[in-house]
């Protein structure tokens, strides 16, 4: 097998599912599990990492930590909720994005600066 043409067309695939998964709505989080499921090929790159180096580079720029996902859901429940209701309580924008009761720092603060108060 040509391992080093496998490589690229993976990282190439790899790049524009992740461009899809992050254009879903309701956000879905951008994982080497999603990727592998949304390419119909689970488990595949993970087998393969020492082969596929190119691959693996395209991983780490674009998977998402628990962190950056959390703040592309607010941003999103945020939007979502000032297209339907008119405004966005933080309340309102933790409950519809998903989040637990437990949040980072960057995540709380995220919360509370970008929900607009009730009015």
């Amino acid at each position: 097998m040509n391992w080093a043409a496998v490589d690229q067309a993976m990282a190439h695939a790899l790049r524009q599912t992740a461009e899809q998964i992050l254009s879903q709505s309701p956000p879905m989080r951008v994982t080497l599990a999603e990727l592998e499921r949304q390419l119909g090929r689970p488990g595949w790159a993970g087998k393969r990492r020492a082969k596929l180096p190119e691959t693996q580079a395209t991983l780490a720029d674009v998977t998402e930590s628990v962190e950056a996902f959390r703040l592309r859901r607010i941003a999103w429940a945020r939007e979502a909720l000032e297209r339907s209701e008119g405004s966005a309580p933080a309340w309102k924008v933790h409950r519809l994005a998903g989040l637990p009761d437990h949040l980072s720092e960057a995540v709380r603060h995220a919360l509370d600066a970008t929900a607009i108060p009730c009015q």
